[in-house]
């Protein structure tokens, strides 16, 4: 699609980026657009796979290293962008320790 969708404070993700001490891209919208991910110039990006991606991770990235706009990005350039399987931050269960420890690996690597 045309937007970028984000996880809020209210989200487990966001919750979970927040008690790591990260910052949202918009903690209160679920959507960003092109330009404002590009002002915003995050530390990193998760992309976050479902079941029908998941061993497929290379490919996702590859996408967002080849979108061109994107490639200003520092967190483009110095390959800080990490998929995530969806399992991990939505209704995770006994995972929520996983979802805990691969956002972690990706903010402070």
């Amino acid at each position: 699609g045309r937007s970028i969708h984000s996880y809020t404070k209210e989200s487990l993700a966001g919750d979970i980026v927040a008690r790591l001490g990260g910052e949202l891209a918009d903690p209160d919208s679920r959507t960003l657009n092109e330009e404002q991910l590009l002002t915003l110039d995050p530390d990193a990006i998760f992309v976050v796979l479902t079941e029908a991606n998941y061993g497929r991770e290379e490919e996702a990235l590859q996408r967002v290293y080849d979108t061109l706009p994107w490639q200003n990005l520092r967190c483009v350039r110095e390959k800080r962008v990490y998929t995530l399987p969806l399992y991990a931050v939505y209704s995770p269960g006994i995972r929520v320790y996983d979802g805990i420890e691969m956002l972690a690996k990706g903010m402070y690597p």
